[in-house]
């Protein structure tokens, strides 16, 4: 079963950005919802998380710090299973995160198309995916 932790200080983005992954292909996933960065650096120490879905933005630690503890600490999460969504368009607090080698910056609003991509890119011949039918289900 994938784990994947959704982190943003919004409850209704958190629901959005479930909702648009439950509709890729990738089946047999549990959600964990957090509303910011600190909850995030807790649960992992004692979870086991495939992916992290971050707001850059949040009260406080933010994607950026997140990004930065958990690829620092002794125990470093994998930076390319990092998925930050930002509205902000700075180039600097992007181009901090790809030097950490997060490599899915998400701006939004966040469509179903870019979600479908992000998602085929992590589990790219790793995981087993459900089967879509024409209808959907």
């Amino acid at each position: 079963m994938n784990h994947f932790v959704i982190a943003d200080d919004s409850p209704l983005a958190r629901s959005f950005i479930i909702k648009l992954l439950r509709n890729t292909t990738i089946s047999e996933t549990h959600f964990t919802e957090a509303s910011n960065g600190q909850e995030v650096l807790e649960y992992v120490q004692t979870n086991k998380v495939d992916v992290i879905f971050t707001d850059l933005t949040m009260p406080h630690t933010g994607g950026l710090e997140l990004a930065k503890r958990l690829t620092s600490s002794t125990s470093a999460f994998p930076a390319k299973n990092i998925v930050v969504i930002t509205s902000s368009g700075n180039q600097e607090e992007r181009q901090e995160l790809a030097a950490l080698g997060v490599q899915h910056i998400l701006t939004k609003p966040v469509t179903q198309e870019q979600m479908n991509t992000v998602v085929a890119s992590l589990f790219k011949g790793k995981r087993k995916r459900k089967e879509r039918t024409p209808y959907g289900y």
